[in-house]
């Protein structure tokens, strides 16, 4: 489930300058107002330019926090028609810029910044405008096995450029499935999962448990399945997230913690994880009492600043 919730604290951009900073590739930063900044696509594992971040701090030295959000074609900022910049985070994520510096990871394709009438006004999402290369692209890359290929070299360019002491990888809901499967990466220091299910997204299918087989073991012709399997996603991405999380996981060396709301209709099965963290010391588990999965509680108040916190206790102490 993506954030819709938009930043309180109203961004203006007054000044668009480029810093050229060295990296493996020669990359232009865009810097937007004070501590944040654009950082254009680099070549991908297809030799396009498919993967914009946004940082939030450049400041050398101090741990990454790379985060990657939830599932859908949204970007990460929206200039609204007040000549506003607003978040389609919730704020209360980059709750300690002091400490850490923010890298965001926008969609394969999807602008980190977009202009409010390129978007869907409800959902938030990235109008395509009936460019059917362009949505074609996004869906053959939002997989797993994309993020997998593309996401340690993007991690080496910011590491080149900002020098921080660790780096960490959070992310929430299909982002945490990216994390997991990341789990022996080499470049990443700490891992943080949200809100994500044991079981892949078998739970949400309404699919028997041996058709959901054969769909894993690519015993249905895919144009059956594109033809009478809607899942919000294109069938392609529906799979790649369909896999369990828990065997990656399992085998992570590095500290790893997996945090979750109690009233996360999605995560009902997430107290399986704690038999995880009994068998391989590395693996932490927290679950918030009356949290859903954006961690708000029943009156719609937000609790990431609490999150964020209780983040950085666990991160200076593993």
């Amino acid at each position: 489930m993506k954030f819709k919730q938009a930043l309180n604290t109203k961004i203006s951009f007054f000044i668009i300058i480029g810093l050229m900073i060295g990296c493996g590739q020669t990359q232009n930063y865009v810097h937007v107002k004070n501590n944040l900044y654009v950082l254009p696509a680099v070549k991908d594992n297809s030799k396009e330019s498919a993967l914009e971040s946004l940082l939030i701090g450049n400041k050398k030295g101090k741990p990454l926090i790379v985060f990657l959000t939830g599932s859908g074609n949204y970007p990460l900022v929206v200039h609204a028609s007040d000549s506003n910049y607003y978040y389609l985070f919730d704020p209360g994520i980059v709750a300690d810029t002091l400490k850490y510096n923010y890298l965001f990871v926008s969609k394969p394709h999807i602008p980190a910044v977009l202009e409010m009438n390129n978007i869907d006004p409800n959902s938030k999402y990235f109008n395509f405008n009936n460019d059917n290369e362009l949505y074609a692209k996004f869906s053959r890359k939002n997989t797993i096995e994309y993020y997998k290929e593309n996401l340690p070299q993007l991690i080496k360019n910011a590491k080149s450029q900002l020098s921080p002491d660790q780096v960490i990888l959070m992310g929430h809901s299909q982002g945490a499935r990216i994390v997991a499967e990341m789990a022996g990466s080499k470049v990443i220091d700490k891992f943080v999962y949200m809100s994500a299910s044991p079981i892949g997204r078998l739970f949400y299918a309404d699919v028997d448990s041996t058709t959901y087989k054969y769909i894993l073991e690519d015993k249905l012709q895919k144009s059956e399945l594109e033809q009478n399997f809607d899942q919000g996603d294109s069938y392609k991405t529906w799979k790649s997230f369909s896999y369990s999380p828990i065997v990656s996981i399992s085998q992570t060396k590095k500290p790893f913690l997996i945090i979750y709301g109690e009233e996360d209709k999605s995560c009902i099965q997430c107290d399986l994880f704690y038999s995880l963290s009994w068998k391989n010391p590395k693996i932490f588990v927290k679950k918030y009492q009356g949290l859903n999965h954006i961690f708000y509680d029943s009156n719609k108040k937000s609790y990431w600043y609490k999150v964020s916190s209780d983040l950085d206790s666990w991160i200076k102490n593993n």
